[in-house]
């Protein structure tokens, strides 16, 4: 969607209108017709290892979103020390850490 919209948009969402036909109809009338060209925005946020997942869930005994969360909460040296709790050796920690 073009930003330029996004503030009436959110503004227009507050109203709203009881029938969905009614809430098109606003939209359809305030946002101009024709062509646009939107640019892709990806996704800012890694998708964690899961080799690394699967020694986090192990380790904190926890689901597998749960052990996401861990996964961004802990800090690089924290994920290292708990690796190495578990007995990874130095190898493998550089292939999952990677």
């Amino acid at each position: 969607m073009n930003p330029n919209y996004l503030g009436f948009v959110n503004h227009i969402q507050f109203i709203t209108p009881q029938n969905k036909k009614d809430l098109y109809n606003i939209y359809k009338e305030f946002i101009p017709k024709g062509k646009q060209w939107s640019k892709y925005l990806k996704p800012s946020t890694k998708k964690p290892n899961e080799e690394l997942i699967k020694y986090i869930r192990t380790y904190f005994e926890c689901s597998s979103k749960e052990a996401i969360e861990y996964f961004r909460l802990l800090e690089a040296n924290n994920t290292l020390d708990l690796l190495k709790s578990m007995g990874v050796e130095e190898k493998e920690i550089k292939k999952i850490i990677k």
